[in-house]
């Protein structure tokens, strides 16, 4: 595909593409001219995202927990498998065997030793701890951070067991 996906979809070719190569792809909540256009066109495209249902992606609703764990999954094409770790993880929901993923690999670990909060909104420090733990395992090298916490005007508030994660993100 071109780089220029917004003018394709404008002129039709975006859903003749997908009847073409049986792609179900999202039109964002904002259209064609929204400034989210290609991001949400390329990860539909690449089967990162699936969007929320119907023909929405919702890109200004806050990322859950389980959203994040399917994500990084299907980016690195990771091996989903079940788990029985967790009592609010049904094994019949869409996100059960990416959390047995994350358990496995761990990137992520539960909210406590037998919850996972799969559908409480992620907060910034569980996205830093998981994106620091999803580099090692990707096995990514990333710049050295400059570890000043205090750059941040909440450092006070980032909580003790996300604080290497965040200093490990946190590069100048």
């Amino acid at each position: 595909f071109s780089d220029n996906h917004t003018g394709w979809a404008k002129e039709g070719v975006a859903g003749k593409l997908a009847d073409q190569h049986d792609v179900m792809f999202v039109i964002p909540d904002g259209g064609y001219d929204s400034w989210y256009f290609d991001s949400v066109w390329y990860v539909t495209e690449n089967d990162l995202m699936q969007g929320t249902g119907g023909e929405s992606f919702a890109p200004d609703a806050a990322m859950t927990r389980a959203e994040l764990v399917t994500l990084l999954c299907r980016l690195c094409g990771g091996e989903r498998v079940t788990t029985d770790t967790f009592v609010d993880v049904d094994s019949s929901k869409w996100y059960a065997e990416y959390i047995g993923w994350a358990e496995k690999s761990g990137v992520f670990t539960g909210t406590s030793a037998t919850a996972f909060s799969p559908e409480r909104k992620i907060t910034r420090a569980e996205v830093a701890t998981a994106l620091s733990r999803y580099f090692d395992y990707i096995e990514l090298t990333i710049p050295e951070s400059d570890g000043v916490l205090s750059a941040f005007a909440d450092a006070d508030k980032i909580a003790d067991w996300a604080k290497s994660h965040v200093e490990a993100l946190r590069t100048t």
